[in-house]
């Protein structure tokens, strides 16, 4: 870009934005685009940061504009314009990290309830045809297979929290004594991951 002609151009759109600002557009649009592109190297991204930069130098006062060394103001704006566009979509690249995470914390949550509500439906379904053959026995052999129940529940029940949240990660139902406590424990841990 021509320094002189860009100082001329600069001069104008001090002098009288609304008129000059659309040849400074045309005069400037070239050099803008080949700082931004050298930088980001995406032809699409490169225009939209063009035209976004252009719309917030149309927005500024005109004492706002340099009258020396037009071409390294230019520059600077229009690097920094292209490194705030790139923080930008970085932080909305983590923010869609987050929301993937906790889509997948929230679908392996869902998954293994599911799981477990078909093992309890299985398990009344078992147990109720247990009283139906139970009903033979005697008070004191049914005394014994309630104590055998308790020391399954107690053993289950003694599972470490960590090893029932890696279950329900992987999506192992079967061996999973899940209480409230357990469910909240892995929701909070799930959430400080993400976080």
């Amino acid at each position: 870009m021509n320094k002189n002609k860009l100082h001329i151009v600069m001069q104008k759109v001090i002098e009288n934005k609304e008129q000059n600002f659309e040849m400074f557009y045309r005069e400037c649009k070239d050099y803008v685009f080949k700082i931004v592109f050298s930088i980001i190297k995406n032809k699409d991204d490169s225009e939209d940061i063009m035209q976004n930069l252009f719309l917030k130098l149309y927005k500024i006062p005109e004492n706002k504009f340099p009258t020396k060394s037009e071409a390294s103001w230019l520059y600077a704006v229009a690097k920094n314009e292209t490194l705030n566009y790139i923080k930008a979509k970085k932080d909305d690249g983590n923010n869609t990290l987050k929301i993937l995470i906790t889509n997948l914390c929230m679908f392996a949550i869902s998954v293994s309830l599911i799981g477990l509500i078909n093992n309890n439906l299985e398990k009344e379904s078992n147990e109720s045809v247990e009283i139906e053959e139970s009903q033979d026995k005697t008070n004191t052999e049914i005394g014994n297979d309630s104590m055998n129940d308790d020391n399954i529940a107690e053993d289950n029940s003694q599972q470490s929290q960590s090893e029932q949240g890696k279950n329900l990660i992987e999506g192992e139902t079967d061996s999973i004594v899940i209480d409230n406590d357990i469910m909240e424990n892995f929701i909070e841990n799930s959430i400080q991951i993400i976080r």
